[in-house]
C-alpha cells in the first residue's frame, strides 16, 4: 500500500499531489487506445466498430478526482453546431506519476445512429469532455478533423 501510494507523488512545483484529491480537478482531452496521447496535429482516425458503429478513440488526463472512485464522462462532438457523436462511459482513473496525472485511454465517442464516415470526413469536429465523480468534477473542449482512411 506505501508503494502505491509513493508511485502517485507529484514531482511538478505545484505543491500538490495531482493523484490526491487537495486541489481544483482539472480535465485535458488527447487520445489513445492504451496510453494518454496529446491529440495530433493533424486528423484523428474514425473507426468502424466491432458492433458495426463509428467511434473516434479518445483518452482523458486529470488532476484530483478520486482514484477509488468509478465516474462518468460524458462525451460530445458536434460539427457546425450540430451534435453528431456522444456517449457517457463510466471511467475509472489510474494514476500516472511519471505524467504527474490521472488518466483513462481507449473511450469511444460514438457516431449517433444513422450517420455514416462520409458525414464527417475531413471536417472539423469540436470535442466537449465532462468528467463527474461524488466530490469533484471538471470540463475540457478540444477541436480534431475527423478522417476515415477508406475515403482518402
Amino acid at each position: 500500500m506505501l508503494f502505491a501510494l509513493l508511485a502517485c507523488t507529484s514531482t511538478g512545483d505545484t505543491g500538490t499531489d495531482p493523484c490526491g484529491l487537495e486541489g481544483e480537478p482539472t480535465l485535458r482531452i488527447g487520445t489513445g487506445e492504451v496510453i494518454f496521447e496529446e491529440l495530433p496535429e493533424g486528423p484523428v482516425e474514425l473507426i468502424y466498430g466491432p458492433q458495426g458503429g463509428y467511434h473516434v478513440v479518445l483518452a482523458l488526463e486529470a488532476t484530483h478526482f478520486p482514484l477509488d472512485e468509478q465516474l462518468v464522462a460524458g462525451l460530445s462532438g458536434t460539427v457546425d453546431g450540430v451534435e453528431v457523436a456522444h456517449t457517457q462511459p463510466f471511467v475509472t482513473l489510474r494514476c500516472n506519476a511519471a505524467a504527474g496525472a490521472q488518466q483513462a485511454w481507449n473511450l469511444f465517442l460514438i457516431l449517433d445512429e444513422g450517420l455514416l464516415p462520409e458525414d464527417v470526413h475531413g471536417r472539423d469536429m469540436a470535442i466537449s469532455a465532462r468528467l463527474t465523480g461524488s466530490t469533484a468534477e471538471s470540463s475540457a473542449s478540444a477541436d480534431i478533423e475527423v478522417s476515415y482512411p477508406d475515403l482518402d
